[in-house]
C-alpha cells in the first residue's frame, strides 16, 4: 500500500505505517512512542545501529526543514551514538533523505561496484 493510499487515514495512523515500513525495510526499530518520551535513549522515530530517523508525512507539494528541526534530530541522535537522518515522504511523491555533510561523506566512502551490482550501503539494504 502506497503513502498516497492511506489519505483517510489520521495522521497518526499515516505516521504510524510509514514508521514501520522504515524500519522494515531498513532492519530497524520503531521507538515507543515516535520519540515522545522524555528518556533521551528512545527519541526519534525510528533507530537501526547506526542511525537515527526522524520520520516525516506530508501531503502537501513541499516540506520545510528548518535549523531548529535538524538541530533537534542531531542532537536526539548524538545523544544515542547515531547518525542524524530526517526522512521526509510525500503522499504524492517520492520519499527523500535529509543527512549533514559528515554522514553523506561517510555514505560515499562505500565501495562501488559496476551498474548490474548492488552497492551495500551501512544502512544494512542494497541500493541499484
Amino acid at each position: 500500500m502506497k503513502l498516497r493510499d492511506l489519505k483517510h487515514l489520521s495522521t497518526r495512523s499515516r505516521s504510524s505505517r510509514s514508521e514501520k515500513r522504515l524500519a522494515k525495510l531498513l532492519g530497524g526499530k520503531v521507538q515507543p512512542a515516535s520519540g515522545a518520551l522524555p528518556v533521551g535513549a528512545l527519541k526519534g522515530d525510528v533507530v537501526t545501529a547506526e542511525f537515527m530517523f526522524d520520520d516525516k508525512i506530508t501531503g502537501a507539494a513541499s516540506f520545510a526543514v528548518s535549523v531548529k528541526l535538524w538541530r533537534k534530530t542531531a542532537n536526539d541522535a548524538a545523544r544515542q551514538g547515531r547518525r542524524p537522518v530526517i526522512r521526509i515522504s510525500f503522499t504524492e511523491g517520492p520519499n527523500l533523505y535529509i543527512v549533514d555533510e559528515p554522514t553523506f561523506a561517510k555514505l560515499l566512502e562505500c565501495p562501488s561496484q559496476s551498474d548490474d551490482r548492488p552497492t551495500k550501503f551501512p544502512m544494512g539494504k542494497s541500493r541499484r
